[in-house]
């Protein structure tokens, strides 16, 4: 006497499948549980930090740095300065400013290692080195 399977018998051999179905329950708990102590434990970066490496690890930290100064040249120089001058560019700690006027260009030229100086101060470090005015 051939007897059919129930179709309980089918999908749950010796309780096969509810092994697996609580070891999944499980495994999704403890993957959980492990973030949860993993946030607590402080293995989680702050977004700075990240980013801070990121830039570290592809070799452009300088660059930002540098480009800084071209975003801060306004506020360091001040309003006057600012409207007969416009930042160019900036490539290993030279920064290239383009000047309206001769005269200008004259007078900026005696101001070049103070302007320098305010700069790194306010970026925060030695980025820029020297100042080309054209």
């Amino acid at each position: 006497m051939n007897r059919k399977p129930q179709e309980h018998e089918l999908f749950n051999v010796s309780g096969a499948s509810e092994d697996a179905a609580s070891q999944t329950r499980g495994k999704s708990y403890r993957s959980r549980r492990r973030r949860e102590d993993d946030t607590r434990k402080g293995r989680y970066m702050e977004i700075g930090s990240l980013i801070g490496e990121m830039l570290d690890g592809l070799g452009i930290t300088c660059r930002v740095k540098e480009s800084r100064a071209l975003l801060i040249w306004r506020d360091v120089v001040g309003d006057v300065i600012g409207d007969v001058t416009e930042p160019r560019s900036i490539r290993r700690g030279v920064l290239r400013v383009k000047v309206r006027d001769p005269v200008w260009r004259n007078e900026l030229t005696y101001l070049k290692d103070e302007i320098i100086d305010k700069l790194n101060r306010s970026i925060g470090e030695k980025v820029v080195s020297d100042v080309k005015f054209s």
